[in-house]
């Protein structure tokens, strides 16, 4: 069926299909978001350029299909998304197959397997929905960043050219069909709107995923949609560059103001979307006060036509740079990944971009064609994917045998190496080390350690049955407590303990209130495991240890530590009777995000072993005041330490391997295998039966316990 324009349906404020301002905008954009990704704490809000290009995208988006609707009676919809397939796979998958390569000949084996899984993600345009999920995942939140990361901002924009012309459609029939001409204005107000008030909401409850998901940043693609549906504004020249410059400043000022923890999108992201919108609908000339002076610069508009490969080159340079040249960027760095950018920002656009979108072979056949051929290239990108984490997995897998080996090696594995007695012989060892770094970050989370995206609290019950145990021991506290679950379970089963482990990523057992994203959710945690020891009288006792990096909001004039310190006595005073001892594991040192890539590119297990020492921590640094020790010290009358630095540290540094073991496996938490090497000197300090397979190795270290 075939319409003419009617009034109401469409007045979209674009008049022509190009428009130099458009450009001007998009240049604007990816300047404000290469700007923050290289100097960001110069430009700490230029993470709104991705805001810009959403509202830039509402508005040319809706505007084409509304004059395709003028000008046919209907929106071909096949023919819309083949038109997005070729403008926008060849170039983003190119760039996908570019950095597996990159992150395989460049980077250290331990980003494989992380990387792998992101270019999946953004192959098939899912990174937002990953990237959300990560936020969420204790684990996956502490991982490097992904060299491809910056495509959750395409996978929004992708999931919004496949439902908004569905839904514009939809609108577009009832204006026609029932006489509803404003019935696409009143779809994209009700999406705006919904949208609007759930992004100020999630971003209130939980700001990691809000920054990420699509129904947050929907309202901005419908407040560039609104402007190309409503008549066009009738302004003077003056008015209209007055308005420009207006919206220039917004944009700008956020660019320079916002703060990258700003509570964003929520309602503060309506700061950028205003001023993009103000310069669209004013539509800037040539007068003499024009914004487009300068905007219509050619070094500004060949940025706008650059704009979208400049976004997809950027970022993986940023992120494989340091390692090429084995230190963080300085500003000549920054300034030769800018111009690298730009180089083959242009190359891509010259020899990609442009060519496959307007390629006869693909316009002129039907869209199928096109959408084929984008599913074929998405398909290489995705067995591309494959095979690097394949790869990974193969580089970081652990000989078993060599586990076995290593830790049947009594004085010369692990922790005995520094704490036992006698002295070994680690010729059978040569060359092993148990995990391999690289197959260190990969180590999983205990499945006991509640993850932060599960509601309520979580109980584990391990060991020998509650009615056959010689004590129920409660393990209570965060992440930190889990590590050590490996060590505590060989002590358990050497006592007949049965164990009841309540831990939460991210959360210690306190009273005081918990900073950052996940303070309510501590909070309730902490009430919950508390009423749960209070209801069970045949737990006798408690393991604990926390973070020790574990900011509290400062509460009665005290600063953040001494409020730590009287939030663990407090849960501890409210404690039940029954519980008659608490035992405080101090936490381990730190180590620095990069530990397991430096220790992974010293080559394999030899060379590992003789050169570790490039990898160790400063112990001034690694070793934090740990909150947990002071307030045992104030309760001495129920609780006592366990400190094993030495074991970790002497003087000035801690060690990274020790006794052919891996200590860590992130930055701040163990590997299990060398947690386990800690156990008989665990059972030692405690005064409890020692497990029987390493009884014989005495501890040279005399019980530092209180």
């Amino acid at each position: 069926m075939t319409t003419t324009a009617e009034p109401g349906l469409r007045r979209p404020v674009a008049a022509r299909a190009f428009r130099p301002d458009i450009q001007a905008i998009r240049a604007l954009a990816v300047g404000s978001v290469l700007l923050f990704h290289l100097w960001p704490a110069r430009f700490s809000g230029g993470y709104v350029g991705v805001d810009v290009f959403f509202v830039v995208s509402g508005f040319l988006i809706t505007s084409l299909l509304l004059r395709e609707h003028a000008r046919t009676g209907t929106i071909h919809l096949w023919e819309f998304w083949a038109r997005r397939v070729r403008r926008l796979l060849p170039a983003s998958l190119l760039v996908l197959l570019a950095t597996v390569a990159m992150v395989a000949l460049l980077t250290p084996v331990t980003r494989w397997a992380d990387t792998a899984r992101h270019v999946a993600a953004a192959t098939v345009y899912g990174e937002n929905w990953l990237l959300a999920a990560d936020s969420v995942d204790y684990m996956a939140s502490e991982a490097a960043a992904s060299p491809v990361q910056h495509y959750w901002s395409l996978s929004v924009e992708e999931q919004f050219y496949v439902v908004w012309p569905l839904l514009l459609l939809g609108a577009l029939a009832i204006a026609v069909r029932w006489g509803r001409k404003r019935a696409p204005l009143v779809m994209i107000s009700v999406v705006g709107i919904a949208s609007l008030v759930f992004s100020a909401v999630f971003t209130r409850t939980d700001p990691a995923q809000a920054y990420f998901v699509t129904p947050t940043r929907a309202w901005e693609f419908a407040a560039g949609a609104i402007v190309a549906v409503l008549p066009a504004a009738v302004l003077s020249d003056r008015g209209r560059s007055i308005l420009a410059w207006v919206g220039i400043a917004t944009v700008g000022s956020s660019v320079v103001l916002l703060q990258a923890d700003a509570p964003f999108p929520g309602v503060v992201a309506l700061w950028p979307v205003l001023g993009t919108l103000a310069i669209i609908v004013a539509r800037p000339g040539d007068d003499a006060l024009s914004p487009m002076r300068i905007g219509g610069a050619w070094w500004v508009q060949r940025l706008g036509d650059l704009s979208f490969s400049v976004y997809l080159w950027h970022w993986p340079l940023i992120i494989v740079a340091p390692y090429v040249i084995g230190r963080t960027l300085a500003w000549p760095d920054k300034l030769v990944i800018a111009a690298i950018t730009v180089v083959l920002a242009t190359a891509t656009y010259r020899w990609v971009e442009q060519p496959l979108r307007a390629l006869p072979a693909l316009t002129r056949r039907h869209p199928l064609v096109s959408i084929g051929l984008g599913l074929s290239l998405s398909v290489v990108t995705l067995a591309s994917a494959y095979a690097l984490h394949t790869a990974a997995a193969r580089a970081t897998e652990t000989d078993e045998a060599d586990v076995e080996l290593a830790e049947s090696a009594g004085l010369c594995y692990g922790a005995a190496s520094v704490l036992s007695a006698g002295s070994c012989d680690d010729a059978p060892l040569e060359g092993i080390v148990v995990p391999v770094p690289a197959a260190a970050a990969g180590e999983k989370e205990s499945t006991c350690v509640q993850a932060l995206d599960k509601p309520g609290m979580r109980v584990c019950d391990e060991g020998v049955p509650v009615e056959e145990a010689s004590e129920v021991v409660a393990v209570v506290g965060d992440s930190h407590v889990g590590h050590w679950l490996p060590a505590i379970r060989q002590v358990a089963e050497a006592n007949d303990w049965h164990l009841t482990v309540i831990a939460r990523a991210s959360c210690p057992f306190t009273q005081a209130e918990r900073t950052g994203d996940w303070s309510q959710m501590c909070t309730d945690w902490n009430a919950e495991a508390a009423e749960y020891l209070d209801t069970h009288p045949e737990i006798t006792s408690m393991i604990t240890s926390a973070s020790s990096s574990n900011e509290v909001v400062p509460a009665g004039g005290r600063d953040w530590y001494q409020t730590a310190v009287d939030g663990y006595v407090s849960a501890w005073d409210a404690l039940p009777e029954n519980i008659r001892s608490i035992t405080v594991l101090r936490d381990t040192p730190r180590a620095q995000a990069g530990t397991l890539d430096c220790l992974t590119e010293l080559g394999d297990g030899a060379q590992v072993l003789a050169n570790a020492d490039e990898c160790a921590l400063d112990r001034a640094k690694s070793l934090y005041p740990d909150p947990l020790v002071d307030a045992a010290a104030e309760r001495a009358d129920l609780a006592s330490v366990i400190d094993f630095t030495d074991v970790f540290c002497d003087d000035d540094t801690c060690s990274t391997v020790i006794g052919h073991a891996t200590v860590y496996r992130d930055s701040h938490h163990m590997t299990a295998p060398f947690a386990r090497s800690l156990a008989p000197y665990l059972a030692e300090r405690m005064g409890v039966e020692v497990p029987e397979v390493v009884a014989a190795t005495p501890s040279a270290v005399p019980d530092t316990a209180p």
